[in-house]
């Protein structure tokens, strides 16, 4: 091995090294809104639960929905229940449109429901009121 390749790794190792070792950074949203960081048992030395399956009984009409970015998708204004009972669709109600969602794309977190999807995505088949 050369001299010129052993300092070039070595070079290397020293640059990425300090990179690995960072915690990583939050995601940034098209929107610039940056993505709030899930807390882990890894990251803070103990066991959090950070949000749960959504139940029937917290699908509650009013209801504020969020998306993975903090960003308000809408209020809840109809559960349609699925053949088991339990919630199949959510109707989410903003500046009077409408949009479903599936209740499965939902969490709820300490602070509130969580959707999976982001505010775009559940607006992009939006329906204007008749």
């Amino acid at each position: 091995m050369s001299y010129r390749s052993l300092l070039a790794g070595a070079a290397l190792a020293l640059i990425v090294s300090p990179a690995l070792a960072e915690p990583p950074t939050a995601p940034v949203s098209p929107s610039g809104v940056t993505k709030p960081a899930e807390t882990s048992a890894a990251a803070t030395g103990t066991a959090v639960n950070t949000s749960s399956v959504v139940e029937m009984a917290d699908l509650k009409t009013g209801a504020l929905v969020r998306d993975p970015y903090g960003l308000e998708v809408g209020t809840i204004s109809k559960v349609t229940p699925g053949m088991n009972g339990e919630a199949a669709t959510v109707t989410l109600s903003l500046a009077g449109k409408t949009a479903d969602t599936s209740a499965a794309s939902l969490t709820n977190r300490s602070d509130g429901l969580y959707s999976t999807r982001s505010k775009a995505e559940i607006w992009a088949a939006a329906k204007s009121p008749h």
